[in-house]
Formats: C-alpha cells, sequence, structure tokens
C-alpha cells in the first residue's frame, strides 16, 4: 500500500481505541488550523492501516478532489465515537454531527477490520 504523505502538517499523535473487545494503534497526523483542515488528505496518498488524519474542532468533513474511500469516526468532546462512516468515496459531504469536536479519517475497511462501533472511546498518546 502506498506510504501515507499529509503536506505541512506537523503534529502527529499516537491514537488507541477501546470499547467493546478491541484496542487497536494508529499513528495519526494532526490537523489544527483552518487551512490543515480544508486540505487534509487532499494532495496526500491512501493511509496505510495503521495511519490517519485527526480534524480538531470539525464536526463534518469533505472529500473532494481526494484520489481514495476513507473511514471516518466522529468523535464528541470526550473523544467518545458518536457517529461512524464507512468508505466514504471522493467527491462526498458527510453530515454535520452536532455532538462531534472531533473527526478522525482512516483507510478504507479500517471500521469494519477493527469492529469500531459507537460508543468506542479514543485515547490519544
Amino acid at each position: 500500500m502506498p506510504t501515507f504523505q499529509c503536506t505541512g502538517i506537523s503534529k502527529s499523535a499516537a491514537v488507541e481505541l477501546r470499547g467493546s473487545k478491541n484496542i487497536f494503534f494508529y499513528r495519526v497526523v494532526v490537523a489544527d488550523t483552518f487551512f490543515k483542515k480544508l486540505v487534509g488528505l487532499i494532495f496526500s496518498r491512501e493511509p496505510c492501516p495503521e495511519e490517519g488524519l485527526l480534524l480538531d474542532k470539525c464536526n463534518s468533513i469533505h472529500t473532494l478532489w481526494m484520489r481514495f474511500p476513507v473511514d471516518v469516526l466522529f468523535l464528541d468532546k470526550n473523544e467518545c465515537i458518536v457517529y461512524l462512516i464507512e468508505n466514504l468515496r471522493p467527491f462526498r459531504f458527510s453530515p454535520v454531527i452536532r455532538n462531534a469536536v472531533k473527526v478522525l479519517e482512516i483507510a478504507a475497511g479500517e471500521i469494519k477490520k477493527k469492529n469500531a462501533q459507537t460508543g468506542d472511546v479514543v485515547f490519544f498518546k
């Protein structure tokens, strides 16, 4: 699979998801400015299964000009998953999720593979 490259986004974090009998880790790049969130993964290659992009202070996304689908986790202020979208294809918009304050974009197929569910909690390290 191609390597994940997110131009101009410098912060990174490790993520651990704990929920109904599952724990998994991600290397996550943090997009915390308007421009970084707007650009997101547009100029990136498809993320590897263990990589992702965290959009801080965000409750909806678009996949305009992206070249690949993504799975999307919407997180509330307690970093609990409040909404999931599997396989969001390019040139689509997500709904606005009122409770969400962060969005984690990961490789397509990871939600199903890792059995992520609403109610699972994401821990940032």
